[in-house]
């Protein structure tokens, strides 16, 4: 196998090549043969005519000798060599008295009966793979002329030395990092991915919340951000949560307005229409009718039965001065604003009856409702401060309760 091929013939790496020789008698040089055949499946070739693969016996005549080498890569294309003369013809007799072999150009060779009947024995001098140039044989050399082989290599991904040709398994440094855009969907992804990467920096929902600002955790407690009237968010979205550190309230927003957080047992305020549907006292411009005292309502549900049953989480005692209100119609049997009282029977920190008297007996309720039912504490009011009230609205001063005008 060779990279330049034998006697300068061009032939690719991989293949197999040899020397073929074929011969013709004729009183002058004859012209450089062109074509002929070669079968690899009976390893016989048919040489262009009138070229012989034998020489021809003793005659008086010259025989003449070309060769071409034989690529099994290329089995049609031969390039014979200029033909030379391979035996002189024989005028009369004679006896040989010596013959030898000059050893050159990577031949080598020997005779045996040099003085009689000559024998000529041609091999080459040249160890290894050999390569061929335009007059002689030398040696390959490994990582110019040919790679070496690879069955001494673990199992991998083969990479090539630049400059030696050299062989040798691949490492993850000789690969490079793809850095590209991509699109669709992850079937699953392992580990943690950071933030700068699209990822959230964690493995749970609550530590990724908190990495990524939107939860801050104390102990076992989450943290809403605490923040004066004047510097809550300045365009809210429904759902909006904060504390409140002017009022000192935690409040959310329902898509319209601010409102204090309560389920029964939130901090006192005023409940009204308008723009004032939940404010403090002392905390701003009356502009809706309302009533002091009234601790602000969180969402129930009630039943429609003998007795009335209202599920909230609280902190009622018995008799316990309550008030409802609604979007809608309360069934018949509780009207809205209007005081009722936690009754013992059936309290507990989930639901609640309620009677229409301190000491009465438990509300039963019929017909239908409808809208968001509330309930809340009512409770004495003590206001002591001036009270600014616009024209036309109607402030109402529950029963036992003290107003001090300034």
């Amino acid at each position: 196998m060779s990279t330049s091929g034998l006697y300068g013939q061009a032939t690719n790496v991989g293949g197999t090549y040899f020397e073929w020789f074929i011969f013709q008698q004729t009183a002058s040089v004859p012209a450089t043969p062109i074509g002929g055949s070669w079968n690899f499946s009976t390893n016989v070739g048919t040489p262009p005519t009138p070229w012989s693969n034998t020489p021809p016996g003793t005659t008086s005549t010259p025989t003449w000798v070309t060769l071409c080498v034989v690529d099994s890569r290329n089995p049609t294309t031969f390039n014979w060599a200029t033909p030379t003369v391979w035996a002189i013809a024989q005028v009369g007799s004679g006896t040989v008295v010596s013959s030898g072999f000059t050893n050159a150009n990577g031949f080598t060779g020997s005779v045996a009966n040099p003085s009689s009947t000559p024998n000529l024995t041609l091999s080459t001098s040249v160890t290894g793979m050999i390569k061929g140039a335009a007059s002689a044989l030398t040696a390959a050399t490994a990582g110019t002329d040919y790679s070496a082989g690879t069955s001494g290599l673990a199992t991998g991904i083969v990479k090539n030395t630049t400059g030696t040709g050299a062989l040798s398994i691949a490492v993850a440094g000789d690969f490079p990092t793809l850095n590209q855009n991509t699109t669709g969907t992850a079937s699953n992804v392992t580990g943690t991915v950071a933030i700068a990467n699209g990822g959230t920096g964690s493995s749970t929902a609550q530590n990724a919340l908190i990495a990524l600002g939107s939860l801050s955790v104390t102990g076992a407690d989450a943290v809403i951000p605490a923040r004066s009237t004047a510097a809550r968010t300045p365009s809210p979205v429904a759902g909006n949560l904060g504390f409140n550190t002017t009022t000192g309230t935690f409040e959310g927003f329902n898509g319209t307005l601010w409102g204090s957080l309560a389920s029964g047992s939130g901090s006192g305020g005023a409940v009204g229409g308008g723009a004032d549907a939940l404010f403090y006292e002392n905390d701003q411009l009356v502009t809706t009718s309302f009533i002091i005292g009234q601790d602000a309502l969180g969402t129930c549900t009630i039943t429609i039965s003998a007795p009335c049953v209202i599920t909230q989480n609280n902190s009622y005692v018995a008799n316990q001065p309550v008030m409802f209100n609604t979007t809608g119609t309360l069934p018949t049997g509780l009207s809205p604003l209007t005081k009722y009282y936690v009754i013992a029977s059936g309290l507990s920190s989930t639901s609640f009856q309620v009677s229409a008297t301190l000491g009465g007996s438990a509300v039963n309720t019929s017909g239908s409702q409808s809208g968001v039912q509330y309930c809340g504490k009512q409770k004495s009011a003590n206001y002591v401060g001036p009270l600014i009230v616009n024209s036309g609205v109607t402030v109402t001063i529950p029963g036992g309760s003290r107003l001090t005008i300034q």
